[in-house]
């Protein structure tokens, strides 16, 4: 099952990290093969590979993203979760392609107390009540901090539109306690985070 580095479920992933080797295949760098799987199953790199030490985590509380719908983007949740990660909080990253549904479900199943969504392609305004929907139907949507970011929709006066809708009536029809747009800086959504997790 585990033979290439981008097998396996979010519970394997986590904290393990690749490097593509002269050959041109990704493989594992030793010691960070998926978390309770002997090494001896992995294709290692060979090569020498000085890896950066993660920041330390300095609050209890975990930390999911992901980007919902057919939406492979994550160049801006990937800032998101590395200023995340050096404000002090462990991140749950499912990376690209996620279902709503699923999301919540590891929300659920990690016992995070934030999640964070994404998607760019105009989808936001279907999907992130989804999620919303799904935290309800497992009881624990009063527990965990709900943000997304992207666009709302597709086209862009649609997107201004609820922006505007937003400004007046808050992010209740979205299902969400904050949105933050394209362009938003990442400190500034860490601050807002860090408030919202009483970490201020």
């Amino acid at each position: 099952i585990l033979d290439t580095p981008r097998s396996g479920g979010w519970d394997l992933k986590r904290f393990v990290k690749t490097h593509r080797d002269p050959d041109g295949i990704r493989r594992y760098i030793d010691g960070y093969t998926p978390l309770g799987v002997d090494k001896t199953f992995m294709p290692i790199s060979t090569s020498n590979i000085k890896v950066e030490e993660r920041a330390p985590i300095l609050y209890k509380e975990k930390i999911v993203l992901a980007t919902v719908g057919a939406d492979a983007h994550v160049v801006g949740i990937n800032l998101i979760k590395e200023a995340i990660e050096q404000a002090g909080y462990e991140v749950i990253f499912l990376r690209g392609m996620n279902l709503p549904e699923t999301v919540a479900e590891i929300v659920a199943e990690t016992k995070a107390k934030a999640i964070d969504v994404s998607n760019l392609l105009g989808m936001g305004v279907e999907l992130f009540p989804r999620v919303d929907k799904r935290l309800k139907e497992l009881g624990i949507r009063d527990e965990v901090v709900f943000v997304a970011g992207g666009r709302i929709a597709e086209k862009e006066e649609e997107h201004e539109m609820f922006e505007k809708k937003m400004e007046k009536e808050g992010t209740d029809f979205l299902g969400v306690d904050g949105f933050f747009g394209p362009g938003t800086k990442a400190e500034d959504f860490v601050k807002w985070l860090n408030e919202k997790l009483g970490n201020s």
